[in-house]
Formats: C-alpha cells, sequence, structure tokens
C-alpha cells in the first residue's frame, strides 16, 4: 500500500512538472513570435497573438509613430495607441490611462501578455537619442541576440553569462497580483534580469516595475 501511495505521489509531482515546463515553453513562444513579427513589421498579428488582451467597449489598437509628425523630431519612438470605434485616438502606451481602455484575462499568460505589450515599445523602431532604451529580450538561452559594436572577447563574456545563468521567464502567482522575472540586453547596462508585478482589479492591469538584476555588467559608450 505504501509503495502505491509513492507511486502516485511522484507521478502528481512528474505531471505538476510536466505543466510547469509546458506554461514556460508557451510564455517563450509568444514572447518569440512577438519580437519576430515587430522585426518584421507585421503589426497586424501582433494583437491577434496577445489574445488574452481585448479593448473595452471595442475599438482597435495600432503601432503608430508617436507625437504629431514625429519622425521631425529627435529621440522619436513608436508606440501602442488605443483607437475607438470612430477612429479617435484615447491614448498610447506612454499615457497612464492606457490600461484603463484595456481588460486583461487574469491568468499567468494573461499577465504574462500584458508585460509584453508593456514593453514592445523598446524594441519597435526607434531613432536618434530613443536609441538609449533599446532592449533585446532574452527569453532561452537560444534566444538570438544581436550583439552590435561588442567585441570578441566581451561576447565570449556575454555567452558565458548566458550559459550559467536561467535566463527562462517566471511568473509567480500571489492573489491578484502575478510577480514577472524576465532578462534582457542593452549595451547601456548589459545582461540584466527585470522584475515587476501585473496587478489585477477584475480585468484591469497595473505594472510596477522593480530594480533590474545584473548578470554581465557592460556599458558602451555610444552617442545618438
Amino acid at each position: 500500500m505504501k509503495r502505491l501511495v509513492f507511486c502516485f505521489f511522484f507521478l502528481f509531482l512528474g505531471l505538476m512538472e510536466c505543466q510547469c515546463v509546458k506554461s514556460v515553453n508557451q510564455e517563450i513562444r509568444t514572447g518569440e513570435t512577438l519580437v519576430k513579427l515587430v522585426e518584421e513589421e507585421d503589426y497586424d498579428k501582433i494583437f491577434s497573438l496577445l489574445d488574452k488582451i481585448a479593448l473595452r467597449g471595442g475599438g482597435t489598437l495600432k503601432v503608430k509613430c508617436w507625437g504629431v509628425d514625429a519622425l521631425s523630431y529627435l529621440g522619436a519612438t513608436y508606440s501602442v495607441c488605443v483607437y475607438d470605434v470612430d477612429g479617435k485616438r484615447l491614448s498610447n502606451n506612454f499615457e497612464e490611462d492606457f490600461w484603463s481602455y484595456l481588460q486583461v484575462k487574469k491568468s499567468k499568460m494573461g499577465a504574462w501578455q500584458a508585460y509584453l505589450l508593456d514593453n514592445m515599445w523598446r524594441y519597435l523602431p526607434l531613432y536618434d537619442h530613443a536609441n538609449y532604451f533599446r532592449r533585446s529580450y532574452v527569453y532561452s538561452k537560444s534566444s538570438k541576440i544581436e550583439l552590435e559594436g561588442v567585441f570578441d572577447d566581451e561576447e565570449s563574456s556575454f555567452n558565458q553569462a548566458i550559459s550559467v545563468n536561467d535566463v527562462t521567464p517566471s511568473i509567480e502567482r500571489k492573489g491578484d497580483e502575478f510577480f514577472i522575472s524576465a532578462c534582457y540586453w542593452t549595451v547601456f547596462g548589459g545582461l540584466c534580469r527585470q522584475n515587476c508585478v501585473v496587478k489585477f482589479d477584475s480585468e484591469k492591469v497595473s505594472i510596477k516595475y522593480f530594480d533590474s538584476d545584473v548578470l554581465f555588467e557592460y556599458y558602451q559608450y555610444i552617442l545618438y
């Protein structure tokens, strides 16, 4: 009888581990697919991918250059804009009321997609001074990161940091809060792990960021 109980216990642990691995793989796949869509400028498919996020009262989400005639200004960037059913722009991801127009399914994937959407502007097209904010997100050891301007010995150190650190994203739920940790690369800091909490109030979210943990320090003296 004891042997049978132990067998069921280890079978349960195995099933739980498989579910966790499957969940992480889905999160990695969603993150990497989003990066690919942005690189290909296939913006229309982005909001189909982020299927746990919807607009309150209808309307559309669009990727637009931030500001009026923004390309004529230094530091221009693209952002995600909310438009109502009549085509009027209501907000964008740089404005405080952005998430009030969106509803997000309360789940690990919903919180993860909210995090992805909130940080997508960092690898949308950036111009001039805005490049100081550029980040390349690292979701697995096989993530392809362009180390622009990095010397061979520094690239070797970066690859070493990737190999010895767990760079997969993690999501932990505590009630209405989801604590997310994910890695990114920037030439103005290095390989870092970003930490934040996505808090739900019904289907409305707010995101609070904490200090990033530096896994491999790097700073490139480029002036934009």
